[in-house]
């Protein structure tokens, strides 16, 4: 097994770990906060956006909204790196990180709301980890010419 691989396998194991670790620590004083699950942290970023649609506009929700929604997607798009990567599909690869690493900072507007414990961090660690992995590290096969 090449370095490569086992950065990959570390990023996945962190990534799927952190959705049991707690992500979140949510709003009040020290006597009212709840923990709140890296799983849960996903569903509510993916379903509270979409249920609270009429009230966008309203107070600090035009802000916290659209970044929510975009924290919602980071997932999918995680996932869709992942399969392009292992099918090797190495533009869709590459857009898609991309695309994930710009989404991230969306996150970051939630902190407004809750205060971020180690889930999250795993869970960043394990993408950055998987993206960065490396490991398509064979192109494809491109015929030099004159190449025996």
């Amino acid at each position: 097994m090449n370095t490569s691989s086992i950065i990959f396998r570390l990023g996945w194991a962190a990534y799927v770990a952190s959705f049991l670790l707690v992500a979140a620590v949510g709003p009040g004083n020290a006597a009212t906060r709840s923990p709140i699950r890296g799983y849960a942290c996903a569903w509510v970023a993916i379903v509270v956006p979409w249920s609270l649609a009429g009230m966008w506009s309203k107070g600090l929700l035009p802000v916290l909204m659209p970044a929510l929604v975009i924290t919602g997607l980071i997932n999918p798009a995680f996932i869709g790196a992942v399969v392009a990567l292992l099918r090797e599909r190495r533009r869709s690869f590459v857009v898609l990180r991309a695309i994930v690493l710009a989404m991230l900072p969306f996150s970051w507007v939630s902190f407004l709301l809750v205060q971020p414990r180690e889930g999250y961090f795993v869970w960043t660690s394990g993408m950055l980890l998987v993206l960065f992995s490396g490991l398509p590290a064979r192109p494809t096969d491109v015929s030099m010419p004159g190449a025996a």
